[in-house]
């Protein structure tokens, strides 16, 4: 009996141990399941600001590279309304000046007949400014609207031509268009027209007299090549990269010191990337200068007219 209780006791004894262990287990376990809860809310607590850090990161050079843009945008407008203040404000004096010695006696109507062509040729550069200065500010202001429909190369180009014609005349420059008729592309009308008076109005103000310019067109298999072509000044290798970098504008004379600010060819550049295509440039000084830009082909679309 005596051995019985002993073993009674130690199975109560040992029970009451394993108890103790299952206890000490069970908050063994507990606090491993809070420690792992713990490090993963930790984890992903970590994670979520390394996103929100690199998402942060990401929007601060966004800004701070938008800040850059508009302060070179900025530098780019400064200079560009200082050319267009010197540009104008020469032609306009001259004419002023003209005009008031006009109704004076103290210049002769010989020498008035003399100066007037000069004053003319001023007045249709400071005309050619303001319309590209106004086109210039309306892409700044709304962006570039774009409304493509097919249009005949040969006709924008014979429009644009007709146009420039007088000042051709001055400096006795054939105008030759070899675009073929119903060479067909998908493009905004107005925005070819504003290109090609852009790029046959630089040819002239560059090419000496008696000059030639061409204008003619290449197929390319997915596009449409224009170039336009003249045998005057043209120009050194880092005009030629600078050519359609608006913050690289600057004010140009031409050959019978017609003025130019640049700011055309800005234009030209927005316009074509506008329509899908791309421009670039080729040119050997005292021999010529040719202008590329690719415009889309014809389109099949229903709306197309």
């Amino acid at each position: 009996m005596r051995f019985e209780n002993q073993k009674e006791q130690l199975i109560e004894k040992q029970n009451k141990a394993i108890a103790k262990q299952k206890t000490y287990v069970y908050f063994a376990i507990a606090a491993l399941l809070i420690a792992t809860l713990f490090l993963i809310l930790i984890y992903r607590t970590n994670k979520l600001q390394k996103r929100y850090t690199k998402n942060l990161q990401a929007k601060q050079e966004i800004l701070i590279q938008k800040e850059a843009e508009l302060c070179e945008s900025n530098r780019t407008k400064d200079k560009l309304f200082s050319i267009i203040a010197h540009d104008l404000k020469g032609p306009i004096n001259s004419f002023h000046s003209l005009m008031k010695m006009s109704t004076s006696v103290s210049i002769s109507k010989e020498q008035y007949i003399s100066l007037m062509p000069k004053a003319l040729s001023g007045i249709q550069g400071i005309s050619e400014l303001l319309n590209n200065l106004l086109i210039w500010a309306k892409t700044q202001m709304d962006g570039i609207v774009l409304e493509p429909k097919n249009i005949d190369l040969h006709d924008i180009a014979e429009q644009s031509i007709s146009v420039l014609t007088t000042l051709a005349q001055k400096k006795e420059i054939s105008i030759v268009n070899e675009v073929p008729e119903n060479t067909i592309s998908y493009s905004d009308k107005n925005h070819l027209d504003v290109i090609l008076r852009n790029l046959i109005g630089n040819a002239i103000k560059f090419t000496n007299q008696k000059g030639e310019i061409h204008i003619k067109v290449e197929d390319k298999g997915d596009a449409l090549q224009l170039e336009v072509v003249d045998n005057g000044v043209g120009m050194n290798v880092e005009t030629q990269s600078n050519l359609f970098k608006t913050k690289y504008v600057k004010s140009a004379f031409g050959t019978n010191n017609e003025n130019g600010s640049g700011l055309g060819l800005s234009i030209c550049k927005e316009m074509v990337e506008n329509n899908g295509g791309k421009i670039w440039v080729s040119s050997v000084q005292k021999e010529g200068t040719t202008i590329y830009f690719t415009v889309p082909k014809e389109s099949n679309k229903i709306d197309a007219v």
